[in-house]
């Protein structure tokens, strides 16, 4: 059962809304009569713990691994959502020795208590310092869009 409970939360992870699998869980539980997801217990809850707490940090682990003592560079930009929390999205670019090529992966999200480039740069440095553990001496370039607090005057770039 919890085999096909990882296997179903990192299914709707990547592919879908956690609100599916409420539905999803009763589908199954129809049609897999004799099977393990007859018994299937997994709601949007348990799904998004398990995305959580287990799968995003099992991959993160493995996504640092990967860049090891290389270089890499962020791309980053903020965002406010409907409710006015505002985040930093962070993607990270590298060159895989594993897969001999140059990768964009997603690297996390962070909450920030304001959107202004000092503020944004803090909560950057403190994600990577403290949170992920990542050496900023292989941090070698970044990467925003065009928007005042990322890029202009006193913003998340001159800091």
């Amino acid at each position: 059962m919890k085999e096909a409970d990882l296997q179903l939360a990192a299914f709707v992870g990547v592919h879908c809304s956690v609100k599916t699998i409420d539905h999803l869980g009763e589908i199954l539980k129809k049609v897999a009569k004799g099977s393990v997801l007859q018994n299937i217990r997994l709601r949007r809850t348990k799904c998004t713990a398990l995305v959580q707490e287990v799968i995003s940090p099992s991959y993160r682990d493995e996504l640092l691994k990967d860049v090891g003592k290389f270089d890499y560079a962020l791309i980053v930009d903020e965002v406010t959502d409907m409710f006015t929390t505002k985040f930093m999205g962070v993607c990270i670019r590298y060159f895989s020795q594993s897969r001999q090529k140059m990768v964009t992966d997603y690297l996390g999200i962070i909450k920030v208590v304001s959107c202004t480039g000092e503020k944004l740069a803090e909560a950057l440095l403190d994600y990577l310092e403290n949170e992920i553990k990542m050496p900023l001496s292989q941090f070698h370039a970044v990467g925003t869009d065009g928007a005042p607090a990322m890029c202009g005057e006193n913003s998340f770039y001159t800091h």
